[in-house]
């Protein structure tokens, strides 16, 4: 069982539970209106809690409603309305009007349009204080940590993000060939699986499966500015992809123990995941020498 598959993480002060359940019930989740593009509020797990604790943490739900109105349907149907008042009327739509013309037509759009639904569970470690949010796209990382702080009223989230993360992954992974593995480049972390490399025009990808296979090719296109974008590491049972912008991809516990009797297997595997996610996190940021953002950069609610 793997809950966490991929993951951004936040540095985050989130208050007791018993209060978070009261601010999280003032943000529902509600279908959104025809006219509205999308709608995001905080949805209960299975077992009917807003808030479900379990060792080290607790963890809560987002639901994410996104209308889908293809841009190139609002494209068609604008040119369609000019085309129209063209023939009819015997003028040019000028930008103005057709900038009206185009929000009519996504309204109306809206109104009629499928909606793709995100559930998105999120978790936090209450050691470290470490909101771990299961995505790694940063449109719904944002509106995540938006609404908490719209519901919570005053809470501080710093993204974890470790400048140079790309060069800094680029030269342990050289060093890391040079000495056909032997170094500790990537400290207690292994390299696991696949690299990916960039030289901003084209992309490589290797498996490490076979060092001696891949170290060559991997070597000379370093040589020639390819700049790795994200690499398979191992950290005892946890494996995982760091990307070059600090998140987590294709996480996966090797230890598995579903035949083992636990009351509530999803709040065993919640505890093991975070505490091995949070416990990998502390290390990339003592090998990359992470110091967190001065308070301005932070995102803060009001009070």
């Amino acid at each position: 069982m793997d809950l966490i598959n991929s993951a951004s993480v936040f540095k985050a002060t989130i208050p007791s539970v018993e209060l978070l359940k009261t601010h999280l019930a003032e943000k529902p989740f509600v279908d959104p209106m025809p006219s509205e593009a999308s709608s995001i509020g905080f949805v209960p797990r299975e077992s009917g809690e807003l808030v479900t604790e379990f060792s080290g943490g607790f963890a809560f739900q987002v639901r994410i409603d996104e209308k889908i109105v293809p841009p190139s349907v609002v494209k068609a149907e604008v040119e369609k309305a000019v085309k129209k008042i063209a023939q009819n009327e015997g003028r040019k739509v000028g930008r103005k009007e057709r900038k009206d013309i185009t929000e009519g037509v996504v309204m109306s759009l809206r109104a009629v349009a499928l909606v793709k639904t995100a559930v998105i569970a999120c978790y936090y470690s209450t050691k470290d204080e470490y909101l771990i949010i299961p995505t790694t796209k940063q449109r719904f990382c944002d509106v995540i940590t938006s609404i908490l702080i719209e519901a919570v009223g005053s809470i501080k989230t710093q993204t974890i993000h470790v400048s140079n993360v790309k060069q800094g992954l680029t030269t342990r992974l050289q060093e890391w060939l040079a000495s056909e593995g032997e170094s500790e480049a990537f400290g207690d972390f292994h390299p696991h699986g696949d690299v990916s490399l960039t030289d901003g025009s084209q992309k490589l990808t290797a498996k490490m499966v076979s060092l001696q296979t891949a170290n060559d090719g991997l070597q000379e296109a370093i040589k020639k500015d390819f700049r790795v974008t994200s690499i398979g590491l191992q950290d005892g049972d946890l494996t995982f992809r760091l990307t070059h912008d600090f998140k987590f991809r294709s996480i996966h516990n090797v230890f598995q123990d579903d035949e083992m009797e636990h009351e509530d297997l999803w709040a065993h595997y919640a505890s093991v995941e975070v505490l091995i996610i949070s416990a990998a996190l502390n290390k990339l940021c003592d090998m990359f020498g992470y110091k967190p953002p001065v308070d301005d950069e932070s995102k803060e609610g009001d009070e």
